[in-house]
């Protein structure tokens, strides 16, 4: 359906334990990854605050199409609300999060990224 969109990779792992490749060769500023949330052709994103700000700066309609999983409202989280409505240009989805109960729950590590890629397949 969005034929137009492209993938920007932002996260992998270095060599360098406990460093993202983004902290080596992305630019460091906020402003430019908000710029790149605000302005991508369709926005997927996990409860933030960090995505929601950009996320909300877009246009309504279809070039401002979101696709964000409710936030997560205590006790695993600080979120007050799961959904609003923001417009018909955004979309709740229900997805599993790898959140930190979930990573505490099964022992995942950072280091060890087989078990949590596999939990990310798997549900």
């Amino acid at each position: 359906q969005y034929s137009q969109a492209g993938i920007v990779h932002r996260f992998s792992t270095t060599t360098e334990h406990g460093k993202l490749s983004e902290d080596s060769t992305v630019p460091s500023d906020v402003e430019s990854d908000m710029a790149l949330l605000a302005n991508a052709p369709v926005l997927f994103r996990t409860p933030s605050s960090f995505s929601l700000w950009p996320a909300l700066a877009r246009p309504e309609g279809e070039d401002g199409t979101v696709f964000s999983a409710p936030n997560l409202v205590l006790p695993f989280a600080d979120w007050t609300w799961e959904t609003a409505d923001f417009g018909p240009h955004w979309h709740w989805i229900h997805a599993p999060l790898l959140s930190g109960t979930v990573v505490e729950h099964h022992g995942f590590t950072f280091e060890d990224s087989g078990p949590w890629i596999h939990w990310l397949e798997t549900h």
